[in-house]
């Protein structure tokens, strides 16, 4: 359920991120990026469902504390917390490289203490896509502190 909180968390960060964004190719990447949260999120419960046998999802959104990032912060206080400017695109993308790593050790960790080889194959593919999540937002920070510079 933490992986599931982490990527509601995720995919709202995205999601107030492309509400906030002026430039047409950090919305179409927070737009991708939140897109993506809800295939984990699918893929997550599938998992969940073949453990436990349980597919009630509307039971399990009741179960489950919403919209949680990593160490139990809404979005909101996440964003107090590391005091994002959020009218500074470098800081926005910082942030968010900060959460894909904690999602990318996340999925890596429960992938070496999985029971399973299929539980195990599933969390080693999630984390790759949060590594993939990284190194594109790494690319649009490359090409956001270029335009500052030049």
């Amino acid at each position: 359920m933490m992986a599931y909180s982490l990527e509601e968390g995720l995919q709202d960060f995205y999601n107030i991120m492309v509400s906030k964004a002026e430039s047409e190719d950090v919305i179409a990447l927070f737009t991708q990026l939140a897109a993506i949260e809800d295939l984990h999120k699918d893929r997550l419960f599938i998992e969940y469902t073949r453990i436990t046998g349980n597919d009630d999802r509307k039971a399990f959104h009741e179960k489950m504390q919403k919209q949680v990032l990593e160490g139990g912060l809404t979005t909101e206080e996440y964003l107090a917390r590391f005091n994002t400017d959020l009218t500074r695109i470098d800081e926005v993308i910082g942030m968010a490289m900060s959460i894909e790593g904690q999602a990318l050790d996340l999925y890596s960790r429960a992938a070496q203490r999985a029971a399973e080889t299929e539980n195990m194959q599933i969390l080693i593919k999630i984390a790759a896509e949060e590594k993939t999540h990284l190194e594109k937002l790494g690319e649009l920070m490359d090409s956001v502190m270029g335009e500052h510079d030049g």
